[in-house]
């Protein structure tokens, strides 16, 4: 599929879900920003907290002039409380001047609701994982330091109680598809994702624990030059592999061989996973202070394999954040975090045993990744 087919297909989506509820008049906008600015710096470069989890959208060069506009729509509570379908929209435009000019569409995207569930097509900020989203240096698989990836993407958004448990348990999650850049080393690849998270603990209770993991898995895509490759070994075609066993391969991480799969797939393909697999397993506690409330968290990184085995456990963000329940509080939350990437398994490389690589526990793949989808790279090489 083409990079224009991909963008029709989008288009057609969100068509599909504008004429599902055509019975509600237009939605206009109850949220606006409008924004002027500039940057400079001594070195010409702007410095690295600036453009951190910006997504995307500041320039590394200054000096910098910034003009910025965005409008949302958001849901009607009262319609979702009546269990009735309601939709949303967002678009931000970004224009800058610097050494060059650009204009951005960090996010333009359509979403519908109905009771807990989701649907959302389009580019959009998102914070994913357990990570303090407003003073942290970035969830660690997912941050904010690039232009979202435009996604077509199902999720139950908040924690929802799960029946029977009486709202000691509750989830949320999601799982989407998406584009990468039509252009690069390799172009058209594709991004499979999903998440899951558990909530033990009524929102009223004092304590509330939490556990999940963030799967993301590049994959697909075609080299318009094999020989700069020249392995087959690692890809024996300019398309790579991209039918529909090949997304339930990516989906599951289950190896279910076809009777050609042997021969069309790479060797490393065949005894590895289909496409690059990263992501974070999380745990977390949600103290009620009273006054104060106490959010503690840790991720932990999967890539190649090392995490099943323990390998690179000492890596990981680790984060405490102490929040005054006080909304007018001049200084409302204060956060610690420490990020670790120096084990990285030492001197054991997973990847070079063929009995424990592509390893599997639960729902979480483990993987040989050789890009992140992260711009973390800046901070410390990936685990």
């Amino acid at each position: 599929m083409t990079f224009r087919e991909r963008i029709i297909l989008q288009i057609v989506v969100i068509l599909i879900v504008a004429s599902s509820i055509k019975s509600q008049s237009f939605k206009i906008p109850n949220h606006y920003e409008a924004e002027i600015g500039g940057y400079t710096a001594a070195v010409n470069r702007t410095p690295f907290w600036q453009q951190a989890n910006q997504y995307g959208i500041v320039p590394t060069k200054t000096p910098i002039l910034t003009l910025r506009a965005s409008a949302y729509a958001g849901y009607d509570s009262a319609r979702i409380n009546a269990r009735k379908l309601d939709f949303g929209y967002g678009v931000r435009l970004v224009g800058n001047v610097a050494s060059g000019r650009n204009v951005l569409l960090p996010e333009l995207y359509l979403k519908a609701r109905y009771i807990a569930l989701e649907l959302s097509v389009g580019r959009r900020q998102e914070v994913l994982g357990l990570v303090d989203s407003t003073l942290s240096s970035g969830s660690y698989s997912w941050s904010g330091n690039s232009l979202p990836l435009p996604k077509i993407q199902l999720a139950v958004p908040s924690f929802t109680a799960i029946p029977f448990t009486k709202g000691w348990v509750s989830f949320m999650g999601s799982f989407a598809h998406g584009y990468m850049n039509p252009t690069g080393f390799v172009n058209h690849s594709m991004l499979h994702q999903k998440t899951l998270y558990l909530r033990v603990g009524r929102q009223k209770d004092v304590i509330r624990l939490y556990g999940g993991f963030t799967h993301q898995a590049i994959w697909g895509g075609k080299i318009d030059n094999l020989a700069l490759i020249n392995n087959p070994d690692i890809a024996k075609e300019n398309q790579l592999p991209s039918r529909f066993r090949d997304y339930m391969y990516v989906v599951t991480g289950l190896r279910l061989p076809g009777p050609d799969d042997q021969n069309r797939l790479t060797n490393f393909d065949y005894t590895n996973r289909i496409g690059n697999h990263l992501g974070n397993v999380d745990i977390g506690a949600d103290i009620d202070l009273v006054r104060y409330s106490l959010f503690v968290y840790r991720q932990s990184f999967f890539d190649d394999g090392s995490l099943y085995y323990l390998l690179n456990i000492a890596d990981g963000l680790n984060g405490i954040r102490l929040r005054r329940n006080n909304p007018d509080a001049l200084v409302r939350d204060l956060l610690v975090e420490f990020l670790n990437t120096t084990s990285q398994g030492g001197s054991q490389f997973v990847i070079d045993d063929p009995l424990r690589r592509g390893a599997i526990i639960t729902l979480i793949i483990h993987n040989f990744g050789m890009a992140g989808l992260t711009n973390s790279a800046e901070l410390a090489p990936l685990s």
